[in-house]
Order: structure tokens, then sequence, then C-alpha cells
């Protein structure tokens, strides 16, 4: 997964990368734990870096504008579709609510350049999870 976050406002986070990988998810799962990761790493940089405590954060509420290609993940995120499966990143989702105020909107595949960066970053982790797979399989034949 990958996500990328940027804001004019905290320095910290005029530009940062956020991105990781799993091998036993799905795009969905992926895609929502991109965004649960961006939340987290966002309020994370905003205290340590910015040095806010997470009552400081709350009162500030900065606004989170979370571009996304997955309509599903973009309608459940505005409780337009039912989160069914993987409650445990929704929960996680909801607990960032109360300290940004957090606006979701589905844009078309391909069409700002951003996603081109992620794309790259979420491809290179997977192909890395793949070989380090492999090579775990292999090892245990050993």
């Amino acid at each position: 997964f990958g996500a990328v976050i940027m804001s004019s406002k905290y320095p910290s986070l005029t530009y940062k990368q956020a991105y990781g990988c799993s091998n036993n998810t799905n795009t969905g799962r992926a895609e929502l734990f991109a965004i649960v990761h961006a939340l987290h790493s966002t309020f994370e940089t905003l205290r340590e870096t910015d040095g806010l405590d997470t009552e400081t954060i709350k009162e500030l509420c900065p606004s989170i504008l979370i571009l996304s290609d997955r309509w599903d993940v973009v309608g459940k995120a505005a409780n337009e579709f039912k989160r069914g499966v993987d409650k445990d990143l929704w929960e996680a989702y909801n607990y960032y609510t109360d300290y940004f105020d957090i606006t979701v909107r589905h844009i078309p595949r391909d069409k700002v350049p951003m996603h081109k960066i992620v794309d790259v970053v979420a491809s290179e982790l997977r192909i890395v999870l793949i070989d380090f797979s492999e090579s775990q399989a292999d090892a245990k034949h050993i």
C-alpha cells in the first residue's frame, strides 16, 4: 500500500510518503490500510515532530482530504455503503475521525500525478514481499 501526505500548514507534512506491505490481504483491505496508515502517520508526526499533544490536535481538528480510486472505500468512509468487512481497520479509521476533519473523495484512476508515485512505491514493495516470501519458503526446504 502507499499514500502521499502533503500539507501547506504543517512544515513536517510538506511532503511525506507512508507505505508498507502485507502478504495476507486483498486489494480492498490494502487500500483501506493505506488510508488508516496515512492518518496514523499524520497523527504521530503532529505529535512527535510538531510537539502537539492529542488534545491540541483534537481542538485544531486539521482537515484531511483523502483521494482514492476505490469507489467502495470512498462510499464506506462516507457511510454510504455498509462496512461489513475489515472491522478492525474501520475501527481505527473511526478513531481518527475524532482528531481530523476527514473528507474522502473518489478520483478516476491515473488522473493525478500522485497515483503514479503511490503505485510505484506500492509495486516495488509488492515485489520485495513476493521475493521475501519465496525466500522464506525456500529456506524451509533446506
